[in-house]
């Protein structure tokens, strides 16, 4: 067999030596991967082949890294100098710099705790030396401080330019806790205006505010796009200030860009990063960059150096550190190209987007644990009536059948009652009548205070259980809580949706693992209480019954003596019939 991991969900797999180097179903994700040979899959050689494969990637990365960064260092420098011309006119160069010392530190494989995903992915730190120990001609720290001051006062008057085009958005919602606010620009002076979906997404009413403080009412939408998280709105008003849209190819990835926006209410904030990458997201690809957003700045521009527009600020990842995602210009570009006639706010923000998404999964979530609950309950209650069933048909029967002994009871003793002996009889029936009598009297008192003494044990039993039971359910509602904090972050699903469904199984996994933890308790709980007083509360009631069997028996003997009192004293009944024929025989 070879052993092997799968590339998907990381389970450890085995598969015959016969199909080496061919496709195999994984049967945990329904996933094919391609089984290694049998030097790659042992434990020592696959890993040996891997960490090999690894060091010379990193040493050729290395390599190609140093060249690039010497290559750009002296073009920039050689560029950067000027010539200084001597007495006689001819030119100066000034004295080639140093060569700077790169060195590539490869950080050696070590096993770790994390997963194979994140030790797989071992990469080349560059180490360049401190400002101390470089030698920069003395030409070339002269032109430092004009490069510095042409950036800033390009970065000034980019803001300047750009600023009046970003606008603050406020969406007003049915529930005044879910309304929110974003930011948003002007691409044309009629008041078309950007922004994300998630901005207006079911909002009833909205409007703007430009950065002068007036507010401007949102007449409707032109288009929108749920699934790229882009809107396209009309704004009362006309003549606005407005941003050019980046045409050509996407810059790329370390170019320096820009942000405005409206994080948490703070309009017109200006942030620098560069793009750190394009990351392939379902159908459309996003753009990833280090420009600082915080709530607010969705909806806000993503700005070239030259002030064009090159993406809408999305989201970010709240796991990460500076991990933020803006949809590209393209998808802004296919929605003006799919411009439509005004529609109304109510009706564009109400089509399904990554809220209503979130909404819809919470409601088939309730759903479904109302269902198992009620299933739970019928299956309870079920059983309840049948317990009920057998209980009273036993007692029915046991009712019967104690009937019938005391019907024939008293059939034995009325024919013994007739005998000879009848005035014997009588002093030994009042004997026995004030016995009985005294005893039954006895019995009752004490069947009385062992019905209060199980009264005493029910009451403790039944307020153990109910202690049980609350701390059961508080444990519930803790895991509850628990469960929502696990719960992976809505944004997560655009960025990586198998992550997502992976974080969301781990918490739905940890959520039935401590419920069952709890069911156990509550049920040990249970066993506990009922060990330490079923066996009391069996005594009483076996004692009662006793007691009760008793009290019936002595109550029959006492109602039987005073019958057999009553018919031996009194003159034996004739009937109707037989006093008629008497008469007449007189």
């Amino acid at each position: 067999m070879i052993r092997y991991r799968c590339s998907s969900c990381n389970a450890i797999l085995e598969s015959p030596k016969s199909l080496a180097e061919k496709e195999d179903i994984c049967p945990v994700c329904k996933c094919m991967n391609v089984v290694p040979g049998e030097a790659a899959s042992s434990p020592t050689g696959g890993r040996r082949v891997r960490r090999l494969i690894k060091i010379t990637s990193v040493a050729v990365l290395g390599t190609i890294v140093c060249l690039a960064i010497g290559s750009w260092l002296g073009m920039h420098m050689l560029r950067s100098q000027n010539h200084r011309l001597s007495d006689n006119g001819s030119a100066i160069l000034p004295e080639r710099p140093k060569p700077v010392p790169l060195r590539i530190i490869v950080e050696k494989p070590q096993v770790s705790s994390r997963p194979i995903a994140e030790r797989n992915s071992i990469e080349p730190t560059l180490e360049l030396p401190t400002h101390e120990s470089m030698e920069i001609p003395e030409s070339f720290a002269d032109n430092l401080e004009p490069d510095t001051k042409n950036r800033t006062s390009s970065t000034e008057d980019l803001f300047r330019k750009a600023a009046p085009a970003v606008v603050r958005i406020v969406a007003k919602r049915k529930n005044p806790l879910e309304s929110g606010f974003g930011s948003g620009f002007f691409i044309d002076s009629d008041g078309s205006l950007v922004t994300n979906y998630h901005v207006i997404e079911g909002s009833e009413e909205a409007y703007v505010q430009l950065d002068n403080g007036m507010r401007l009412p949102i007449e409707g939408a032109l288009a929108t796009d749920p699934q790229g998280d882009i809107a396209l709105l009309k704004v009362t008003g006309s003549g606005f200030s407005c941003l050019s849209i980046h045409k050509g190819d996407m810059p790329e990835v370390g170019a320096k860009i820009y942000t405005i926006g409206n994080p948490a209410g703070l309009t017109n904030t200006l942030s620098e990063g560069l793009i750190s990458g394009y990351r392939k997201v379902s159908d459309f690809t996003l753009l990833q960059t280090t420009a600082a957003i915080s709530p607010g700045s969705s909806g806000g521009p993503l700005l070239t150096t030259k002030g064009e527009v090159i993406g809408v600020m999305s989201y970010s990842f709240a796991k990460g550190q500076n991990l933020n995602f803006a949809v590209p210009i393209e998808r802004v570009n296919k929605l003006l190209r799919s411009r439509g006639p005004l529609r109304t706010l109510v009706a564009a923000a109400a089509e399904p987007g990554p809220l209503a998404q979130e909404r819809k999964a919470k409601e088939l979530e309730a759903v479904r644990r109302k269902a198992a609950v009620k299933n739970v309950t019928d299956q309870m209650i079920h059983k309840l009536e049948e317990a009920d069933k057998r209980f009273t048909s036993r007692r029915a029967a046991e009712a019967s059948r104690a009937r019938e002994e005391r019907l024939a009871e008293e059939r034995r003793r009325k024919e013994a009652l007739q005998t000879k002996h009848k005035r014997d009889k009588i002093v030994a029936v009042e004997k026995e009548l004030k016995a009985v009598t005294a005893s039954l009297n006895t019995t009752k008192a004490n069947g009385r205070v062992t019905v209060q003494t199980k009264q005493k044990l029910s009451q403790q039993y039944e307020l153990e259980r109910q202690k049980v039971k609350e701390a059961y359910e508080a444990r519930l509602r803790h895991i509850q809580k628990l469960y929502r904090q696990e719960l992976p972050s809505a944004g997560l699903i655009y960025f990586d949706p198998a992550e997502f469904e992976r974080q969301m199984a781990e918490a739905k996994r940890r959520r039935s693992e401590r419920r069952l933890s709890a069911q156990n308790w509550q049920t040990n709980q249970y066993r506990e209480i009922d060990q330490r007083y079923q066996p009391q509360i069996t005594a009483v009631d076996f004692t009662i019954l006793k007691l009760e069997e008793e009290v019936r028996t002595l109550m029959r003997r006492q109602k039987k003596l005073r019958g057999e009192l009553m018919q031996l004293v009194s003159p034996p009944r004739t009937s109707r019939q037989s006093r008629r024929n008497s008469r007449q025989r007189r």
